[in-house]
């Protein structure tokens, strides 16, 4: 790639080149800190439009409104060998995004598109709607000539290993080797997959998300060819091995009334965790607990509640402030549930103190009065 189609940046955290096994991809140029802001880019092509209902005509309009040094960034992206025909559409699908935030929408940034991937990330990726731009922050400390890595597929890391990397084979024709895929030993891996499967169900139990399989059907209905993307016998043996959730969520997941819930999230972050799971995604099991806490505090009953409370908001705070800036809209939204915790744990403590009084006072009972006997004359 020459200079006038390398993606540029302000920040001056990294550099775009050769990535072993992987074509290009962004390394830092020097140390960067955990919660910095890498990159912050608005899209450069959003089509309103579902990925399926995409065209070439639609690619080359959006081009016309571009320069031509976007133009050359553009052309100059890969393009994975996925079941599109044309040589657009595997470009532009190959290296752009259809963000919750923005639904119905897929957009391009020619300078993300430069990050690869990993399932172990050292980077996050954030819709900003307040500078309308995709911002990319450091979760962890990031050393220099360290390269600088996201999830393409966030919600995929609920999902044990066969089943995020069919969706990387299906989107982008990869199979991840990061150290979750690939690193350790059988046995930790085997593991993780059981803690990622308790993941999923928990996640969908507590934030109302539907259970989906997706197999020969639902590749069918997405209108991706199978006969194009692979051979018969391939697919047969990616679908006899690949991991399907259940289709209900067990009876204890049903229904849970708010300390249920708070137990639930608790469980969560004990088990993301050891899974090496950072940022926003792991400092919001916690903040969820608190909320829930803070807007039924009459499931609060114990000395023991109001201690995991604490720990929890203590634990929120931590990760949201090693994953955003201190300043940032984040850190504030978080600092503000501490506050509200703050108020509710007064009352809280003050309602157990006046129970704790009043079971005191029934323990010891009534208190007789002995008065001695008068003399007798």
């Amino acid at each position: 790639m020459d200079e006038s189609t390398k993606p540029q940046h302000d920040a001056g955290y990294y550099e775009v080149r050769p990535s072993p096994a992987k074509g290009l991809g962004a390394f830092a140029i020097k140390e960067i800190a955990s919660g910095s802001l890498i990159l912050a880019e608005a899209p450069t092509i959003i089509l309103v439009q579902e990925v399926l209902e995409i065209r070439d005509t639609d690619i080359e309009a959006a081009l016309l409104t571009l320069t031509e040094e976007q133009c050359a960034a553009f052309h100059a992206l890969s393009a994975p060998p996925t079941q599109y025909s044309s040589l657009l559409l595997r470009t532009f699908l190959g290296n752009s995004m259809s963000p919750a935030a923005l639904p119905g929408s897929t957009c391009l940034c020619l300078q993300i598109a430069r990050f690869n991937h990993s399932c172990r990330p050292n980077a996050e990726m954030a819709w900003n709607p307040f500078t309308t731009s995709f911002d990319l922050y450091a979760i962890r400390k990031i050393k220099a000539d360290e390269e600088i890595l996201w999830n393409y597929i966030p919600g995929s890391n609920y999902m044990p290993k066969s089943y995020r990397q069919f969706l990387q084979y299906l989107n982008w024709r990869f199979i991840c080797n990061c150290e979750t895929c690939e690193g350790m030993t059988e046995e930790w891996r085997v593991r993780q997959d059981m803690y990622r499967k308790d993941m999923y169900l928990l996640r969908n139990a507590l934030q109302g998300f539907e259970l989906s399989t997706l197999g020969r059907d639902s590749i069918v209905a997405r209108g991706i060819s199978i006969e194009h993307t692979w051979k018969p016998s391939e697919l047969e043996a990616i679908l006899t091995n690949l991991w399907q959730p259940p289709r209900e969520l067990p009876d204890h997941l049903q229904n849970m009334d708010a300390k249920r819930q708070i137990n639930a999230w608790n469980t969560l972050t004990q088990i993301m965790e050891p899974s090496y799971m950072l940022g926003k995604e792991l400092a919001l099991t916690s903040f969820y607990l608190v909320d829930i806490a803070v807007k039924q505090p009459e499931c609060i009953d114990s000395d023991f509640d109001v201690r995991l409370v604490d720990e929890c908001m203590a634990h929120a705070m931590r990760n949201i402030r090693a994953s955003r800036p201190r300043m940032g809209p984040d850190v504030q939204a978080f600092e503000a549930k501490r506050e509200e915790w703050e108020v509710a744990k007064q009352e809280i403590q003050s309602r157990l103190n006046s129970r704790a009084t009043q079971r005191t006072s029934t323990d010891q009972g009534p208190t007789l009065r002995v008065t001695k006997p008068s003399k007798v004359a």
